[in-house]
């Protein structure tokens, strides 16, 4: 009889069982042999009941066991003896119960005694039996799943399939009796309706019937079937089932088709090769939609589009730990952990996985299955026990069939975590179950105790008689003698009944160990050869859950010093090396003295050598001296004449350049047109074109004479002998002149110079320099512009000051250009915008000579826009007569020669027609009429003559083609052909065509014709153009092609006023052509160039919105 801590007797009767009663309330409850459910118990002989300090109650009864009371069920779980488990009781007639102090329960029985592992039995281990047929008789487990009724499906590995009934713990077995096709069951997979799918080896797939207990099998038996008979992993997805097969790749059935995909015969639905992941362990789909499929030869993902590979690296640490790849668990965080060589686990944002044998010391290395439990703590199965793993408090246990596991090996993803929270794990002998929340660790801590400290005993004196060494752990003086140290050693032991064989010791030897050394279960330590002093050797243990009793057991010992030690002994060798040593100085001092004498008197004599030499040395200095002023005198010389000479020569150097660079273009002017006034003298050619051509030779003459007189001058001004003539200098007169110099070249290049005086004062400066440095700027500016670009030139004055800006619409300069415009070092020049060369050289005069004129040069550019260059020069006296200039200083100073195209198929009247206009107008020539169309839009002529009949394009297309075009709807066309009627020529006429002339013609006619068309065209122009000055954005009322052209360019400069884009490039990129057709177009119907049209209508715009 006994009164528990809840309130409850219990009486214990030899024959009518066990009474429960409830001291408050006077209730009873009965547990016997008949009883029902919960109140049945194995026996009614009740011999003992014990409360242990965990108030866990224990029943002793006669051939019934030992009985541990469940509180919470209010049943009973009986201990009893068992001929297949080798842990479990050998008598059934339990007399007595009690506990220890360090709460082990101690149990006597007819045969013995025991002792209670609590741990063991934590995990439930069903395993072969021959006991009965409702019993568990398989051995490998390979696959668990769990119905909604909370029964168990098993799938063992040559034992068929089970199914496991939880609620009277009894289990039925199908196998190929029952029409399997293989007694392999590897993995199980629910359909929707209550069947399940099986994966077999050797028997492809089944679908089974627990209703009718009737096996639908799949095999590979056709082309369109199964491929493979091995199967290891299935996984239903919708109306498909994944099947991974070992050996062949993936097999996808079409469940509602009844049809299979695969290598085979493959699907557009999934394309992604099949065969790639071939050695197939198991597929399994997560919460992201993304199907993972397990092979050993990698680890695969299907995301619906592409087939991730994933594969172990040995030079990669983000890489899986193995290629051969057991199990995968997506965790209740939607964390992806992969069972390889070790547990890794995928990060899905940088696509690798994280090894947590890296991080986590002492992980499993190798992870069969993997489940978490409600604490969301994992469970691995491996091939060396059963591991409890929770990253979150980093703990990581073992456990293995010493604690009641049915081995230490378990099987690829034989787990699962039922929905109670319990977890069936299958192994290589059977499976266990277990509540993973009950496992706690185990907290007693093991006593450590030293057993034996042994020395070795060199001379046999009281020896073992098996071995030769002295137990000294019973002795009360623990000093041993040098001799003996040479080799101690400590056994030690930890009392601890539960697991004593994964004990773990660490010991450490003080005076020697600088820490603890750690060494498993190890018992015994060994030390050699310590040194003479007091140690104290300690040792102390933990439980087999890693728990440490710091308690360490410990013992202190002595080491005596041998006689070599002794303090004697140290002082008879100090004092007689002392001895020695005084011997030895004494010896050395004295002969010391002697040789010093000696070496005083030889040292007397040699002084009086030195002294004698010293003098004469003395005398040979002072004259070295002098002659080395002399010398230094003379470098100083040399060095000032040598000096003196590199800059003349850089001078000279600097001279040639520029004698080259400014003299090349009046020098060839003089040949050029020398040679031309040879060759016309020959053709016996008017006597004005004589005299025109020797003008010409006598103005570039001039220019020459006038650029040497400059040259010589800045050639003084490097060897500071030039001479500054300051004056009052008309900055308008200087620039009109050099812009009249370079009209050509500007007009050659379509460019338009404009010149802007906002002065009332002269600039104080020489005039032959400021002419140098106004045109070395202009001509810098039209080598660097693009054809049909603009060049302003602007005066003003600016406190006291004269300022001159030449700015361009060029190519520009970048940062580093300009940071080494000035460098004397850097003669890179570049080419022109038409490959224009240069020395490099211009600008460089220019800065001499504005610094000569006390002046100052500044530089902005932007790349692709312009250059400014801005001078600055002192101020003079006050303008009497102004100068106008117009905007038209860039033509050239002679009569421009119009454009003639000529277009004929045959060679003979091209040419024909060329001679008759050589001396008058440019001529361009055209075969064909497609050609002729091309350089018509390319060159604007001022007039086309052309035939009819030509190739590619005749002379009606020709004109049709013409006329549509903005750019050339305004050229004049003369018709010149053998064969034309009246209707052809009217037709012509409606064309477009200006006039006609018939094969063979009269040349007079045909100039007369030309000439005519070209003035009407000029007067034309000069009515177009003052209508458009005095009204440029009033509506054109008349509807040719030109006044059409110019009205849309009004629209789009009116609509753009303030734009800060507004440029020929934008208008021209408006309208549809080049800047160069513009700017011919615009020549050609106005006379002067785009860029004026704007200035123009910009202007009429302020005033009309004044």
């Amino acid at each position: 009889m006994l009164e528990d801590s809840f309130g409850y007797l219990w009486i214990g009767s030899i024959e009518s069982g066990l009474v429960k009663i409830n001291l408050k309330t006077n209730q009873s409850e009965i547990f016997s042999t008949r009883g029902i459910k919960n109140l049945k118990i194995s026996s009614n002989e009740i011999y003992h009941i014990f409360e242990d300090s965990k108030k866990q109650l224990w029943i002793g009864t006669i051939n019934g066991g030992l009985l541990c009371y469940n509180r919470k069920e209010n049943n009973f779980y009986t201990y009893s003896s068992s001929d297949h488990e080798p842990y479990s009781l050998l008598s059934n007639s339990i007399t007595r119960i009690t506990e220890d102090r360090q709460g082990n329960i101690w149990i006597s029985s007819h045969d013995g005694v025991y002792l209670l592992d609590y741990k063991k039995n934590l995990f439930s281990f069903y395993g072969k039996s021959q006991s009965s047929k409702d019993l568990f008789d398989g051995k490998r487990v390979a696959c668990f799943y769990e119905t909604n009724e909370k029964n168990v499906w098993i799938g063992t590995d040559l034992g068929g399939l089970y199914f496991f009934n939880r609620a009277n713990n009894t289990f039925k077995k199908y196998t190929t009796i029952n029409g399997l096709l293989s007694n392999s069951i590897i993995d199980i997979e629910p359909e929707t309706d209550g069947k399940i799918w099986l994966a077999t080896w050797g028997g492809g797939i089944s679908l089974f019937d627990p209703k009718t207990e009737h096996f639908k099998n799949y095999t590979p038996n056709t082309n369109i079937s199964l491929n493979y008979a091995n199967i290891k992993g299935i996984l239903k997805d919708g109306n498909y089932l994944w099947i991974a097969s070992h050996g062949r790749g993936v097999n996808i059935l079409d469940i509602k088709n009844n049809k299979f995909y695969n290598r085979e015969n493959p699907s557009k639905q999934f394309p992604f090769d099949m065969n790639l992941p071939l050695w197939g362990n198991d597929i399994i789909k997560d919460k992201q939609g993304n199907i993972w499929i397990l092979t050993t030869l990698g680890l695969f993902r299907w995301d619906g589009q592409k087939l991730h590979e994933y594969y172990y690296k040995e030079a990669d640490s983000l890489s899986l730990s193995g290629n051969i790849v057991y199990c995968l668990l997506q965790d209740a965080d939607e964390n992806i952990w992969v069972g390889t060589n070790g547990l890794d686990l995928y990060d899905r944002k940088n696509d690798c996985f994280i090894r947590q044998n890296l991080i986590y010391k002492g992980m499993p290395e190798s992870v069969r299955s993997i489940t978490q439990d409600k604490k969301k703590r994992f469970w691995l199965g491996s091939k060396d026990g059963l591991y409890l793993f929770d990253p979150k408090d980093s703990v990581l246990r073992q456990f293995t069939i010493l604690d009641g596991l049915q081995g230490n090996q378990f099987i690829d993803r034989a787990s699962i975590a039922t929905t109670n929270g319990e977890i069936f794990i299958g192994g290589s002998n059977g499976f266990n179950v277990f509540e993973p929340l009950t496992i706690t660790p185990d907290t007693s801590l093991p006593k450590t105790y030293i057993s034996s400290m042994l020395i070795w005993n060199r001379n046999n004196i009281n020896r073992d008689k098996d071995n030769q060494t002295i137990n000294l752990i019973h002795q009360k003086s623990k000093k041993l003698s040098y001799q003996d140290s040479r080799t101690i050693m400590f056994d030690y032991v930890a009392i601890n009944f539960h697991a004593t064989q994964r004990i773990e010791y660490a010991y450490k030897l003080e005076n020697f160990d600088d820490s603890w050394h750690y060494v498993g279960n190890d018992r015994r330590a060994t030390y050699t050869n310590l040194q003479p002093g007091i140690y104290t050797f300690r040792v102390k243990s933990a439980n087999k859950d890693g728990l440490w009793n710091n308690e360490s057991s410990e013992i202190t010992f002595t080491i005596d010093s041998p006689w070599w030690m002794k303090w004697w002994f140290r002082a008879l060798v100090i004092s007689s090396v002392m001895s020695i040593i005084t011997l030895i100085v004494y010896l050395r001092i004295r002969n010391i003295k002697k040789y010093n004498s000696t070496l005083q008197q030889m040292v007397s004599e040699r002084t009086q050598e030195l002294e004698i030499a010293n003098f004469e040395l003395e005398e040979q200095s002072i004259e070295v001296l002098n002659q080395f002023d002399k010398l230094k005198e003379n470098q100083l010389v040399i060095k000032m004449r040598n000096d003196e000479l590199n800059e003349t020569l850089k001078m000279k150097d600097k001279l040639l350049s520029i004698i080259a660079h400014d003299l090349k273009a009046p020098l060839s002017s003089v040949i050029g047109f020398s040679q031309l006034l040879k060759e016309k003298v020959n053709k016996n050619i008017a006597k004005e074109k004589v005299t025109h051509y020797a003008d010409l030779i006598n103005e570039s003459s001039i220019k020459l004479l006038e650029k040497l007189n400059n040259l010589l001058d800045w050639a003084r001004a490097q060897s500071n002998n030039i001479k500054y003539t300051p004056e009052n200098v008309n900055i308008a007169l200087i620039v009109r002149d050099v812009i009249s110099l370079l009209s050509d070249t500007a007009y050659s290049k379509e460019i338009n110079i404009v010149a802007d005086f906002k002065i009332t004062h002269t600039a104080l400066a020489d005039s032959r320099m400021l002419s140098t440095i106004i045109r070395n700027l202009i001509s810098n500016s039209i080598k660097f512009t693009p054809r049909g670009g603009l060049i302003a030139v602007l005066a003003e004055e600016q406190a006291q000051q004269i300022m001159i800006t030449v700015s361009d619409s060029g190519m520009g300069m970048t940062k580093e250009q300009l940071e080494k415009l000035w460098i004397d070092e850097f003669h890179q020049t570049t080419l022109g915008t038409e490959n224009e060369k240069g020395t490099g050289l211009g600008l460089r005069i220019c800065k001499e000579f504005i610094e000569i004129n006390k002046g100052d040069l500044f530089v902005t550019s932007t790349p692709h826009k312009g250059t400014q260059f801005t001078i600055s020069l002192p101020i003079g006296a006050e303008i009497k007569n102004t100068i106008s200039l117009t905007n038209n200083e860039n033509k050239p100073n002679k009569t421009a020669r119009k454009l003639i195209l000529v277009i004929d198929d045959n060679y003979e009247m091209v040419e024909y027609i060329s001679d008759l206009f050589d001396q008058t107008h440019k001529i361009e020539t055209a075969y064909t009429g497609l050609e002729g169309f091309n350089k018509a839009i390319e060159m604007i002529p001022d007039i086309i003559i052309t035939d009819i009949h030509m190739p590619e394009m005749d002379g009606k297309e020709l004109c049709v083609a013409l006329k549509k075009e903005h750019i050339t709807s305004h050229i004049p066309i003369i018709i010149v052909s053998a064969q034309v009627d009246l209707d052809e020529e009217r037709q012509m006429l409606e064309l477009g065509a200006n006039d006609f002339i018939k094969k063979p013609f009269n040349k007079e006619l045909l100039k007369l014709k030309v000439n005519a068309l070209i003035e009407n065209r000029n007067e034309y122009r000069n009515y177009l153009k003052k209508e458009i000055l005095i009204s440029p954005l009033q509506n054109i009322k008349t509807e040719s092609k030109d006044e059409s052209l110019l009205r849309k360019v009004n629209e789009i400069v009116e609509a753009n006023m303030k734009a800060p884009d507004l440029s020929v490039e934008f208008l021209a990129r408006e309208i549809g052509v080049s800047r160069a057709q513009l700017f011919r177009k615009f020549k050609a119907i106005l006379g002067y160039s785009p860029v004026e049209y704007i200035r123009s209508v910009q202007t009429t715009k302020s005033c009309t919105d004044a």
